[in-house]
């Protein structure tokens, strides 16, 4: 279990100091708080990392810390997850049918192109009109 906490979907207008003061208001003891900001843009990216004292104070932060409300947003928190580990992100799911596609390239079953699909409906309509 790590002792680092990610913080999402924080305001991009949320410091340091307004992180800090919801944990003391939880009374959960913390060593350091960074909230990553955008030299582009000047403000926050909308996340935030505390490090905490304990794994105690870990387990505390995500029982008591539900719905907190962080400079007029409802942040969720988790534990930060490791470099190697993607989790749910944005990235591509494989399943098995996708995975096993590339063999399915060379059947020659079924498909077809919808314009000849059209092609004949069209003239077969014509015949019948004339």
């Amino acid at each position: 279990m790590s002792s680092t906490l990610y913080i999402g979907q924080l305001s991009y207008d949320a410091t340091e100091d307004d992180v800090a003061r919801v944990f003391r208001d939880h009374h959960i003891d913390y060593e350091k708080i960074s909230v990553p900001y955008s030299q582009e843009k000047g403000r926050g990216k909308g996340f935030a990392f505390v490090d905490l004292r304990s794994h105690s104070d870990v387990r505390n932060a995500l029982e008591e810390m539900r719905d907190v409300d962080i400079r007029g947003r409802v942040v969720f928190i988790r534990e930060k997850r490791e470099v190697g580990d993607k989790g749910r992100g944005r990235g591509r799911y494989e399943s098995p049918r996708r995975s096993d596609r590339h063999d399915r390239r060379d059947d020659r079953r079924g498909g077809g192109s919808r314009s000849r699909r059209r092609g004949r409906d069209s003239r077969s309509r014509s015949r019948g009109r004339r």
